[in-house]
């Protein structure tokens, strides 16, 4: 029988995470519409680790779903989802009837796609 105790447990989520944060990192400066390689590994790596703990603040917790919260941090600011400039994020995150995480995201990640053709749409026009 195989016995895993709680420190080995514990051992393996840390291990897990770093490789999940290292993956996500080099996933958001290769693919990110935001010049994320420009912040160089490590602060992109801090990004990630920030947005992996504000994401689960959530109940964010997936891997698509905590990489899409980070590339909304890069798109719309470090605390997008804080910001009053971006009151429609916090709505969305903050909405009691969103109990399920998935649904919160593609409420969220809709949301941002309008937000973002709205500033896009903008900038031509001007």
């Amino acid at each position: 029988m195989l016995l895993i105790r709680a420190a080995q447990l514990e051992a393996l989520k840390a291990d897990a995470v770093r490789r999940f944060i290292d993956e996500l990192a080099a996933d958001v400066s290769a693919n990110s519409p935001v010049p994320a390689g420009a912040l160089g590994s490590e602060a992109t790596r801090g990004l990630v680790r920030e947005g992996v703990a504000r994401a689960a603040r959530y109940g964010i917790t997936s891997r698509r779903g905590v990489g899409d919260f980070v590339r909304m941090m890069l798109s719309f600011g470090r605390d997008f989802d804080a910001s009053p400039e971006n009151s429609w994020a916090a709505t969305v995150l903050n909405d009691p009837k969103l109990r399920n995480p998935q649904a919160k995201m593609r409420r969220l990640v809709t949301a941002a796609v309008a937000i973002a053709r709205g500033r896009v749409g903008t900038t031509r026009d001007t």
